[in-house]
């Protein structure tokens, strides 16, 4: 995947709906995972700097019961979203490691997550830019 943005082939409702159906595909699990991990890995490399792409994968993962891959996965998008050239938005970053502080917990990192969970709290309020859209049930 190019650490560089491309061109801007997609308008933004396109990215959206690119982004509901590749969701829909990482909920059904392993049956459409290549498809999902297609489409995110495009979204991923037409926005390395937005935070989609990876929540995307990450959610397919999980749904899999693969949550080290999410972990993977989502500090890689950390590390490419901080070096794309592009300023990401303060609240993709922050997204971004609340999904990581999730899959932290799902791998069994618990030390790891609350420390994250806790300081990406601290510093914004997440549910003000995604209500309704965190539905997870953690056993840990």
């Amino acid at each position: 995947m190019s650490q560089s943005a491309m061109p801007d082939v997609l308008e933004a409702s396109d990215l959206h709906l690119l982004t509901e159906i590749g969701m829909l595909g990482a909920g059904a699990g392993a049956s459409l995972a290549g498809c999902t991990r297609s489409l995110f890995e495009g979204l991923m490399a037409l926005r390395p700097a937005r935070d989609f792409g990876y929540i995307g994968l990450a959610c397919s993962h999980l749904n899999q019961q693969r949550p080290e891959d999410a972990v993977r996965v989502l500090e890689q998008g950390l590390r490419i979203m901080d070096s794309s050239g592009a300023a990401p938005l303060g609240d993709d970053v922050a997204m971004v490691k609340a999904f990581l502080g999730m899959a932290l917990l799902m791998a069994r990192r618990t030390a790891e997550a609350l420390a994250l969970l806790e300081s990406v709290c601290s510093s914004i309020f997440i549910l003000e830019f995604y209500p309704s859209t965190i539905y997870v049930n953690i056993s840990v």
